[in-house]
């Protein structure tokens, strides 16, 4: 969080903050969620919460295309209430930043299960770290947010699977929808489950079948040793002690 801290208060803004910025305020101000149609609100509506409560200057809106009205008013929005100071941006910024502290708790747990402590740590530093992380992680855009819910969806989903129970199915499906809440691009988490869903079954079945073939190959092989100490009995190479021990019915099968 530091180093997203030091790294986003130099940085002017990316060329599509102001809309989000502008189209999240909007949502909060009148209720317009138009402006902004082609990314869910939940990301823009949480990082534009320092907003709230504040006297801004909102600019006419002029009936144009909505990408036109976000990105230009966005700007104006922008420059008026903030100008060069960048104290609202960097404020909103730090709002976002939390996603990107979010992905990183959820990365060191998911690794800290599947793998132990050691693992999560490793995890958690290569996140930490991560270069792509470091410039996204506090950008009011929805890239962080989805990062974040994509990888928490499936980690929750896993755990359900794992143990199922009310409450996790319950996370497993507000996670989920936090995922849809954030990018139209959420979607593509239904068949990604699945597919899971099928490498678990096909895991599953071909450890049963292994289990099998090992099960009668064990008893092949049983079969086969004491008709080998059959033999040998018949052949009068096994003392009576030796039968007793490796076939104990072996009276009853060479009177047989």
């Amino acid at each position: 969080m530091i180093l997203t801290v030091l790294a986003v208060r130099r940085e002017s803004l990316t060329f599509d903050e102001d809309d989000h910025v502008f189209a999240g305020y909007m949502m909060w101000h009148t209720g317009d969620y138009g402006l902004n149609p082609e990314h869910p609100p939940l990301f823009k509506l949480l990082a534009t919460l320092p907003l709230l409560g504040r006297p801004l200057w909102v600019p006419q809106l002029t009936g144009r295309d909505f990408k036109a009205e976000a990105y230009l008013d966005g700007r104006d929005f922008l420059a008026r209430n903030d100008g060069d100071r960048n104290q609202l941006d960097f404020q909103m910024r730090l709002a976002a930043g939390l996603f990107a502290l979010a992905l990183s708790l959820v990365v060191f747990q998911a690794a800290r299960e599947f793998f132990g402590d050691w693992a999560g740590l490793a995890a958690l530093t290569l996140v930490a770290f991560d270069p792509n992380i470091l410039a996204h992680s506090a950008l009011v855009t929805t890239d962080v947010g989805v990062s974040l819910y994509f990888p928490a969806s499936t980690w929750c989903f896993y755990r359900y699977v794992k143990q199922p129970s009310w409450t996790r199915l319950g996370v497993a499906g507000v996670v989920a929808g936090l995922l849809l809440a954030t990018k139209h691009s959420g979607i593509v988490l239904a068949p990604m489950l699945v597919l899971l869903i099928g490498f678990e079954i096909a895991t599953a079945l071909m450890a049963d079948s292994a289990l099998g073939d090992a099960l009668a190959g064990m008893g092949r092989g049983d079969e086969a040793h004491k008709e080998w100490q059959i033999a040998l009995a018949e052949a009068g190479q096994l003392d009576s002690g030796a039968q007793s021990m490796f076939v104990p019915d072996l009276e009853s099968k060479l009177e047989k």
